[in-house]
């Protein structure tokens, strides 16, 4: 009985922890889709926490290119000159695609629905990258979807929206390595030296755009963490972003989405952008509103200084707010997080990562310039929780009852800006 109460206790820990991994499925399974086809695109995970579907894109037509080349891998040639006003962070549901119990589907796509698609948590987790590619051509390769296990056999397929299988040349960066009169070719034992941009010829009907085939990295993704770790920072002070992993044989990067238009709508208590609605900015059921846009940026490109595991960005601005994240160049994406930069004489420092069950949750109100006496309210969805002559507040062993927009008030100084408490939740099996 023991034995069998510890197993449904460690069935429930593992759950949980798994409850933050996802995987993104593409039906039809494939990554090069023809103009007007229909693609269903599904968060496969493993809790009931919502996921959602998310990309980016480039604000060029892809009729003549592959896709965004945005892992770090040599480029691809026809290829997308990309800088970061060129790529843009939205939701399905937004301008895009139909919000289904599962993921989204895309009824009709062109060109523009070209580029980088991932899943994402309330808890701001992340599933695998896949870089779709939608084209004019009347060639696509078929390939597959996820980086290929090694010593697996490969199989790609030239395919044309015109008639049956008919012979194709098949190039790997642009050189001829094999010729086939039925049109596919197979990688026998498939290895490091196999990876590599492929794509097809048809003589008939032309060309298709090229797709990478890389190897399956079983190591897990990396987890950014933050220094300050606070989602409230000053103005002027320094940010260090960290992608911490055991991998060694994979090479990450700091992204980040900053806000290029405002909200569509008015804010008031029942409006998408207000601060407790569930599309607000810092709401639990998405990182951002579904109406908002953002542009992306690379660190190291024009802020931020690369490090060998992440990035520092010295004297930080108000420009420099967004949300932040890690990719590798094997379309591993890590968790997300908020950073507001603020020229304010108030901050409310932590709630930058979701918390457990059962956790304490220390708040910090925190003065530019400390004042000698200390008077500081706290707030939860603009209710008082707690007041006193000490800056910091507890939440002890909090639960999902919990979750809300924090914020702070210091007597004389003024208010913080709200930020938002997540609890993750565990799920029993029993």
């Amino acid at each position: 009985m023991e034995a069998m109460l510890l197993l449904l206790l460690l069935l429930r820990i593992q759950t949980s922890e798994n409850s933050q991994k996802a995987s993104l499925l593409v039906s039809p399974r494939r990554t090069q889709f023809f103009e007007y086809e229909k693609i269903i695109v599904s968060c496969e995970r493993f809790s009931s926490s919502e996921w959602m579907v998310w990309r980016y894109t480039t604000n060029r037509t892809a009729s003549q290119s592959c896709c965004l080349d945005l892992t770090g891998l040599p480029p691809l040639q026809p290829t997308i000159a990309l800088f970061p006003s060129d790529r843009f962070l939205s939701q399905c549901g937004s301008d895009w695609g139909n919000p289904t119990s599962s993921g989204c589907e895309l009824n009709v796509v062109k060109p523009s629905d070209t580029g980088v698609y991932w899943c994402e948590s309330r808890y701001r987790d992340s599933s695998n990258m896949v870089n779709i590619t939608v084209t004019r051509s009347l060639v696509v390769l078929q390939s597959p979807v996820e980086p290929v296990m090694e010593h697996d056999d490969v199989t790609l397929h030239c395919k044309n929206n015109h008639s049956g299988p008919s012979s194709a040349d098949f190039l790997k960066h642009n050189d001829l390595v094999w010729t086939s009169s039925t049109g596919h070719m197979t990688i026998r034992n498939f290895s490091k030296s196999d990876e590599g941009a492929y794509k097809c010829r048809d003589s008939k009907h032309g060309e298709s755009p090229p797709t990478w085939l890389l190897i399956h990295d079983s190591s897990s993704p990396a987890t950014l963490t933050v220094r300050p770790s606070s989602s409230q920072v000053f103005e002027f002070h320094n940010l260090s972003f960290n992608c911490e992993t055991s991998s060694r044989s994979r090479v990450w990067k700091v992204v980040r989405a900053i806000r290029i238009n405002s909200p569509t709508s008015p804010t008031s208590p029942n409006s998408p952008n207000s601060p407790n609605s569930p599309n607000s900015p810092d709401s639990p059921n998405s990182p951002d509103s579904p109406v908002e846009k953002y542009s992306l940026g690379t660190c190291g490109t024009t802020w931020g200084d690369p490090t060998p595991h992440g990035c520092l960005i010295h004297t930080s601005k108000k420009v420099d707010s967004g949300i932040y994240w890690c990719e590798s160049t094997m379309s591993q994406r890590s968790n997300s997080v908020r950073v507001n930069i603020y020229n304010k004489e108030v901050i409310l420092v932590g709630l930058i990562h979701p918390v457990g069950t059962g956790e304490n949750v220390t708040l910090l109100c925190k003065a530019k310039i400390p004042p000698p006496r200390v008077t500081a309210v706290f707030y939860k969805n603009d209710t008082i929780i707690g007041s006193g002559d000490s800056a910091t507040m507890t939440l002890h062993h909090v639960s999902q009852d919990d979750e809300g927009d924090y914020r702070c008030q210091l007597s004389g100084l003024g208010n913080s800006s709200s930020s938002l408490l997540l609890v993750r939740g565990t799920v029993d099996l029993t």
